[in-house]
């Protein structure tokens, strides 16, 4: 524990600075105080120490008062850890970075999604612990790449979301979806609800790779798909012939 001096304050502050695998050092701050001096301050402090002209990346552990978290400049990816987020907490910390390019989050969301929720306009998400709340994000998603684990899947909202990119009524923004049950719930995804009706064809591998190693880049972590199977389907969309390939394994 140290006195940290910002402006004409002092501030108890515990510091340590660590390693990880590549090499990359990061400074840990744990602040025993936070006000609004110590939040203008050591925002000014930070921007004045590092000079950053790329964007940033930050990486925080949510408790209720990270919503008056030090405003840092050009965030384009925040990692979210901690206690369960609720949707008001949120889109209080959101409304701080509200042209976020990657947002991920690792504790469950606790909430209802309305059609002002700030989550719905960031580009790219990331999931670890989805639930009910993931499925509802998925449907009204319109952004590039979603990554949803132990998510409660809904057969039909997952059968109207093809159908909806099929006739151009929604997701053309759509780059990927990867989504993972919760293996521990003992359910399973009932595929041929998935495809009921709509105009599918067998996955064709002259045309696209069987075997794909996804690397998504704004994630960083590399799945090994598998498109081959009585469960791996394309789809075309009317609009312009574009095709897409889904594999829906129960």
């Amino acid at each position: 524990m140290w006195r940290m001096s910002i402006g004409n304050s002092e501030f108890p502050t515990e510091i340590s600075v660590q390693g990880n695998s590549s090499n990359a050092e990061y400074c840990l701050l744990k602040v025993t105080q936070i006000d609004e001096t110590f939040l203008v301050g050591f925002s000014l402090y930070f921007n004045t120490l590092f000079r950053l002209k790329e964007s940033t990346k930050l990486k925080l552990e949510f408790i209720k008062s990270a919503v008056r978290t030090p405003m840092f400049e050009n965030v384009n990816e925040v990692s979210l850890s901690g206690e369960t987020l609720t949707m008001d907490d949120l889109d209080s910390f959101l409304t701080l970075y509200p042209n976020l390019d990657v947002l991920k989050i690792k504790q469950s969301i606790d909430g209802e999604l309305n059609e002002t929720s700030r989550i719905l306009v960031v580009k790219n998400v990331c999931l670890s612990n989805a639930g009910p709340f993931g499925m509802n994000l998925l449907t009204k998603f319109t952004g590039q790449n979603i990554y949803l684990n132990k998510v409660d899947l809904v057969e039909a909202d997952l059968n109207e979301i093809i159908r909806k990119w099929i006739n151009c009524e929604g997701y053309q923004n759509l780059v990927s979806v990867h989504a993972t049950m919760d293996l521990h719930s003992g359910r399973r995804i009932q595929t041929d609800q998935v495809f009921n009706q709509l105009p599918i064809e067998r996955f064709n591998p002259t045309e696209r790779p069987e075997h794909v190693r996804y690397t998504t880049r704004v994630f960083r972590f590399t799945l090994d798909i598998g498109f081959h199977g009585d469960n791996c389907y394309d789809v075309i969309r009317k609009s312009d012939g574009k095709k897409a390939s889904i594999r829906a394994d129960f």
